[in-house]
């Protein structure tokens, strides 16, 4: 008989099924708004059409685009219901004459 010891190491996973609370930053929700619409893969205007239609149709599997893209709205829909829950949200007018073309508040 060998005495080999097989070769493991202990580490620590999340639980399936369960709800993680979390602080999170809106500074963190403003990030992950501009990767989407800044810097997420999209080949051209139309693709991001696409995929929206893709996950309102429920295909959000079709491609690792819609994905993917569905995955961190997903993220930002929880962040701004879990905002509106704690009275973190506030309405203001935007100017939209005033707009960037990004169309962000300038």
């Amino acid at each position: 008989m060998s005495d080999v010891k097989p070769n493991t190491k202990e580490v620590e996973i999340m639980k399936k099924g369960v709800v993680i609370n979390a602080n999170i930053p809106v500074d963190f929700y403003y990030r992950i708004n501009q990767f989407l619409f800044e810097f997420f893969p999209l080949r051209d205007k139309d693709h991001l059409k696409e995929i929206l239609t893709n996950i309102q149709q429920g295909k959000d599997d079709k491609d690792q685009h819609t994905y993917h893209f569905r995955t961190f709205l997903s993220l930002m829909l929880l962040l701004e219901e879990a905002a509106k829950e704690q009275g973190y949200v506030e309405k203001v007018t935007l100017d939209l004459d005033k707009l960037g073309d990004d169309k962000t508040p300038q």
